[in-house]
């Protein structure tokens, strides 16, 4: 092949993938703005500069927001069951005080508080303006961020 159809091959490639970036940051700041959606983790960070815990299971492991009820759940399947029998804690609770802002280099927070009986915390969620790509911070004792990917989610349970 000539280098000039390798040049533009790699040029519509970038392009494509691009566009796909554009709508999956379409879709994911479309669904926080609504309050409907997860953030199926990737990794998960314990503390500011603490341990990293990757090859989780994003099954186990997210933040779903559906209208005014959330779930915060983390499960690192260790040796020890943790509070869900999981190895990690599982909080479920109202959605209060939710904030969404997007900034002017398009990165989107959402802020919130998820309170329960057992469950009284803030979390901070941005979501980078490139993609569906972000990072939460849940304020606790420790503290955690979660680190994946927003996914519209919509659960017929909650309509």
């Amino acid at each position: 092949p000539l280098m000039s159809e390798i040049v533009l091959e790699k040029a519509r490639e970038k392009k494509l993938r691009e566009l796909n970036d554009d709508v999956a940051y379409a879709k994911a700041s479309n669904s926080m703005r609504r309050g409907y959606f997860v953030l199926v983790a990737d990794y998960i960070q314990f503390g500011r500069t603490a341990y990293r815990h990757y090859g989780i299971n994003p099954n186990s492991n997210f933040i779903l927001i559906q209208g005014d009820d959330g779930i915060i759940q983390y499960a690192l399947n260790g040796p020890y069951a943790g509070s869900n029998g999981l190895g990690g804690w599982t909080g479920k609770g109202n959605v209060r005080n939710k904030d969404y802002t997007e900034k002017k280099n398009g990165d989107v927070i959402f802020k919130c508080h998820l309170l329960s009986g057992t469950v009284n915390t803030e979390v901070y969620i941005t979501l980078y303006h490139n993609g569906n790509q972000a990072m939460a911070r849940i304020m606790g004792n420790p503290e955690i961020t979660i680190y994946g990917q927003i996914l519209p989610y919509r659960d017929d349970k909650h309509r």
